[in-house]
């Protein structure tokens, strides 16, 4: 998230020093003059491209209405024509929200029919889907669901590149409208009745944008000290219940003894407070409960009303703060910081959870893909880079080979395994060790028994030759 922050703030900064685009006095005079100057233009065609770029980035900035400038694009909308994807970048960025969608809608089916078919090249297909995805983002009237489908099925493209641009418009697109998709393609959308804003719709804030951060911050406090009261609630109840029992035990005493002494008035006797029946036993009247008895249930409910008393003065002045904003609507310089850094916690929280970091939560208001504002995209530039495939092609067998001899050419030659051998050097081999090995003493004698025996025929028969058998006389 640094990162990004300081990415956009360098961005901002070289707009506001160094693009003199965004200092025009009459920004919408200015993109006419230019326009009728290209059409008539007999330049090369570098210098075209460059006044295509500038018409484009300021009807993209100042979100002009130049509505002959799609029709001079679409003539060139061509798979073969140079720089096409300049130019596409360049139709990217001259769409906006306030272009009526009938007036880019022929160059759309232009971009659509040229790139995007079953016998166009991969690179083309997938420059054609991230050119269908920018446009739809801007304008996504354009987009209807025969269409949505048809340019879906290529996720199922053996080609990463055009397989990945197809899901990226699907997941744009679940974001946007989701009732476009099929069923199967919606997966779990955060507003499943989500739809586009019709042509000229605007949105007026009616408060503060960021406020309602403030105000479900302070629900989680509420709702936290709301749940201590309830556990201090929980614990008088408790200690009240017990003494009301104990209460009502004593009334029951009471009345059981108030019921004994009129049955038996005529059998006892009272003798110093005691009540003595003719049979001689023992029983007190009604008893009655000391004060001691008293002293520790007291204390304990006086603390739990202290620590009530504590928790509504904490509420009081709670409430008294939180509704300080909301009743003048005035916040303070503060406020405005505590936004901005419940902001970043949220986007913080929303990459964690695009990372797989964090778990996906339940709350619909924490989209995973955050659709970009209107005036962020007119203020982002589009490259004709970003449109193409950059992911890495499969390499042909004549490639592979190549590059094998390459890397061959920077090792050393191929040799055989026994020239590799005899350069080997180090420690023996364990072939080599098992021939010096020490023999025992009887294999020792039989080998120089056997070679003394060679030696005596190999001297016997040295010399001679057999000239066959001898003939007697």
């Amino acid at each position: 998230m640094k990162k990004k922050q300081r990415i956009s703030s360098e961005r901002n900064d070289n707009l506001n020093y160094y693009s003199p685009l965004n200092a025009l006095t009459d920004a919408q005079g200015f993109a006419e003059k230019l326009f009728s100057r290209l059409q008539t233009c007999s330049e090369r065609f570098e210098i075209k491209m460059m006044m295509v770029k500038v018409v484009a980035r300021t009807v993209g900035l100042h979100r002009l209405i130049l509505l002959n400038f799609y029709p001079f694009l679409q003539k060139y909308v061509q798979p073969h024509q140079r720089d096409v994807t300049n130019l596409l970048a360049a139709a990217v960025q001259a769409c906006h929200d306030m272009v009526p969608p009938d007036a880019v809608e022929p160059l759309f089916k232009q971009i659509v029919n040229q790139f995007v078919h079953d016998k166009s090249r991969t690179e083309s297909i997938a420059v054609g889907l991230n050119v269908v995805r920018e446009i739809c983002l801007r304008i996504p009237l354009l987009m209807t669901e025969d269409l949505l489908q048809d340019l879906v099925l290529y996720k199922k493209s053996h080609e990463k590149a055009v397989s990945s641009a197809a899901r990226s418009l699907i997941s744009l697109f679940r974001e946007i409208c989701p009732s476009l998709l099929i069923k199967k393609d919606r997966g779990r959308p955060t507003d499943p009745k989500a739809k586009p804003k019709a042509f000229g719709e605007v949105t007026v804030p009616s408060d503060v944008p960021g406020a309602e951060l403030l105000l479900d911050e302070d629900d989680d406090v509420s709702n936290a000290s709301d749940e201590d009261g309830e556990s201090i609630d929980a614990d008088i109840s408790t200690q009240g219940g017990s003494e009301s029992e104990e209460e009502e035990e004593v009334d029951d005493d009471e009345e059981m003894g108030s019921e004994e002494d009129e049955v038996s008035d005529d059998d006892e006797e009272e003798v110093d407070g005691m009540s003595i029946d003719s049979r001689g036993s023992e029983k007190r009247k009604g008893q009655k409960r000391k004060f001691e008895d008293f002293d520790g249930e007291l204390d304990g409910a006086n603390q739990s009303l202290r620590a009530l008393k504590r928790l509504a003065g904490a509420r009081l002045e709670s409430e008294a703060t939180t509704e300080e904003p909301t009743t003048d609507g005035i916040l303070s310089n503060e406020d405005f910081q505590r936004i901005k850094e419940l902001k970043a916690k949220k986007d913080a929280k929303v990459a964690l959870t695009n990372h797989g970091i964090l778990k996906k939560s339940s709350d619909p208001k924490s989209t995973v893909f955050k659709v970009p504002t209107s005036d962020q995209l007119s203020l982002k530039r589009v490259d004709g880079y970003s449109l193409e495939a950059n992911i890495r092609k499969k390499m042909t067998k004549e490639e592979r080979k190549a590059l094998i001899k390459a890397g061959r050419e920077d090792g050393e030659k191929y040799q055989s395994r026994a020239a590799t051998k005899q350069k080997k050097t180090g420690g023996l081999s364990n072939q080599q060790k098992e021939h010096k090995k020490a023999m025992p003493l009887a294999a020792k004698r039989s080998k120089i028994e056997r070679s003394r025996r060679q030696k005596k025929l190999k001297a016997k028969t040295a010399g001679k030759q057999f000239r066959g058998r001898k003939a007697w006389k």
